[in-house]
């Protein structure tokens, strides 16, 4: 998601242009066209005001309307899959009854159908944990992400299998897929 001017920025943003560019062409018919300064001052306002309309309007256009990914507007929030009203689902053939839902996991374990999850360790070993961030695309954000999942050292990322990548790509919440894209285990390999 990118983020976005807010019309008022854009506004006191092209206000600013303009004038910038009303003064530069007084300037210019003045001093290089020795122009009277009355009528260069007259055509500097009305350039002025016409480069500020064009850009408010190229602005406008590629603004988005409130609440589609727009940073300064109120956050749309969005209700938890248990909260939100579900049709119930058609009458199954079966005469099964149906299973209770299992209970939601819990927020540092979000729930996902990709992989195996790695073996956690409850905390750095005694010769502390290794800094993570040397590997590349890992900064000081991700450590913090990656030792509240339970990894703090090179060997562990080296021994991660196929399933193990899958699995912290599609958990790593703001990073998804990171672990394939910069190859972390041949990295951590290296670094171990």
């Amino acid at each position: 998601m990118s983020i976005k001017t807010p019309p008022e920025a854009i506004n006191r943003e092209a206000l600013m242009f303009g004038v910038m560019a009303g003064v530069i062409a007084v300037t210019a018919m003045t001093l290089i066209a020795g122009m009277n300064f009355l009528i260069a001052a007259l055509i500097g306002v009305l350039l002025a005001v016409a480069v500020w309309f064009v850009v408010v309007q190229l602005g406008k256009e590629t603004s988005p309307p409130r609440g589609e990914g727009n940073l300064d507007t109120p956050a749309q929030v969005d209700t938890p899959a248990e909260a939100k009203p579900q049709a119930a689902p058609p009458a199954a053939a079966s005469s099964k009854p149906a299973e209770p839902k299992a209970a939601a996991p819990a927020a540092s374990e979000p729930e996902t159908s990709a992989g195996e999850r790695p073996e956690p360790l409850a905390s750095a070993r005694a010769s502390g944990a290794d800094d993570l961030k040397k590997i590349k695309g890992v900064g000081p954000k991700l450590e913090k992400l990656l030792h509240s999942m339970g990894v703090y050292h090179f060997d562990q990322i080296a021994d991660w299998t196929p399933a193990h990548v899958a699995w912290m790509d599609e958990n790593l919440q703001g990073f998804k897929g990171r672990v394939s894209r910069d190859d972390w285990v041949g990295q951590a390999r290296d670094l171990g």
